[in-house]
C-alpha cells in the first residue's frame, strides 16, 4: 500500500477560493475502492467529527468538524476513485466555512487523516 500526493490527478471538487482556508489533495493507494473506503471511514470515525455522512454507493464521505474553542465549522469531503481492481485514489478536501485563514487547521487535519490511514494499512 502506498500513498503519493499527486498534483496531476484531477479531483472532483469545486476549486478552493483564493483564501488560505481550504486544502485539496489526492493520494493513490494500492487497494480496492471498497477496502480504501472502509478504512477511510474507520479513520474518520476515530477522530470524532461533529457530523459524518457516509455513502457507500458513491464512495463518498462528508464530515463536519467543529473547532472546540470558537465553535466554527469546517467541512471535509472524501471521494474514492477507482483506477483498477487493486488501485484507488482518495481525493480529500477540507475547508473552513468562514474566515480567510484557518491557521493551518485544514492542512493539519488532512495530514492527520492520511497519516492514520497509512498507519492502519501498514
Amino acid at each position: 500500500m502506498s500513498s503519493n500526493y499527486s498534483t496531476t490527478i484531477h479531483h472532483p471538487f469545486t476549486p478552493c477560493p483564493d483564501t488560505p482556508n481550504c486544502v485539496i489533495e489526492s493520494h493513490t493507494f494500492d487497494l480496492s475502492t471498497t477496502t480504501l473506503y472502509q478504512n477511510a471511514l474507520k479513520v474518520l470515525n476515530k477522530i470524532n467529527p461533529h457530523k459524518l455522512i457516509p455513502n457507500e454507493n458513491t464512495l463518498t464521505i462528508e464530515t463536519v468538524f467543529r473547532i472546540p474553542l470558537f465553535g466554527f465549522k469546517d467541512d471535509l469531503k472524501i471521494v474514492i476513485q477507482r483506477v483498477s481492481d487493486d488501485r484507488s485514489i482518495l481525493h480529500i478536501k477540507s475547508s473552513s466555512r468562514i474566515g480567510k485563514s484557518d491557521l493551518g487547521v485544514n492542512q493539519r487535519r488532512i495530514n492527520r487523516i492520511i497519516k492514520q490511514l497509512n498507519k492502519k494499512l501498514s
